[in-house]
């Protein structure tokens, strides 16, 4: 089975992110705002993770966060950011898996959303065995 990755922000940043992981083997679902993803997250829960732009047309990465644990979903969040965001501290401190830096490197993009699967099958795993 792939790994199912939800991508969340628009168009073009989003094309340059799936570009950079495409030799990870993940299945990309994307949608291009706030709405949409709560209208997907709303009717599936088979996501690994996550990715979020920091900012969105109609909310931000927060928006999406919530989303997200309102759903009960175990699929990792990870935070697209400018490279010189300010506040990269703040948005870990709420829980988030990782922050991925844009411009997107490709052994980042990797890097990152292999240890986020990692993480959520972990989560999946000893859940099931509780």
């Amino acid at each position: 089975m792939k790994e199912r990755v939800l991508v969340v922000m628009p168009p073009g940043d989003r094309d340059e992110l799936i570009r950079s992981a495409k030799e990870g083997g993940f299945e990309f679902e994307t949608v291009k705002n706030c709405e949409e993803a709560r209208r997907l997250l709303g009717s599936r829960q088979d996501f690994h993770a996550v990715v979020t732009d920091l900012t969105l047309c109609d909310g931000n990465w927060w928006s999406v966060y919530r989303t997200l644990t309102a759903a009960d979903s175990p699929a990792e969040i990870v935070v697209a950011v400018p490279r010189k965001a300010a506040n990269v501290a703040e948005i870990l401190a709420h829980g988030v898996f990782a922050v991925l830096f844009k411009p997107f490197e490709r052994d980042e993009v990797l890097r990152t959303l292999q240890a986020a699967v990692a993480a959520e099958k972990s989560v999946v795993t000893h859940q099931a065995h509780a």
